[in-house]
């Protein structure tokens, strides 16, 4: 799947208490909280907070996006498999 889609559907299926859960990623040093707070305060729908999750993280590389993905499959399994996540 491409990452564009992945993005889309990841928007359009990600609950809000997952979404919040995510972005605790502050703990995995993947957000600090300007970045957090900037998501928060710049996006005024869920889709829009997450498509700006999505973005932030994977600017910061490879590392940083395995570890989203590591966490939406910790937290949403059935989100992970609609993504298509557990086969990367």
């Amino acid at each position: 799947m491409k990452a564009q889609n992945v993005t889309s559907d990841f928007a359009d299926n990600v609950t809000k208490e997952v979404l919040n859960h995510l972005y605790n990623l502050r703990e995995d040093c993947i957000l600090n909280d300007g970045e957090v707070q900037h998501i928060c305060q710049a996006n005024h729908t869920r889709a829009n907070k997450a498509r700006d999750l999505i973005w932030t993280v994977r600017m910061k590389g490879d590392k940083a996006s395995w570890k989203l993905i590591k966490h939406i499959q910790a937290r949403d399994t059935y989100l992970a498999k609609h993504l298509d996540l557990n086969s990367i």
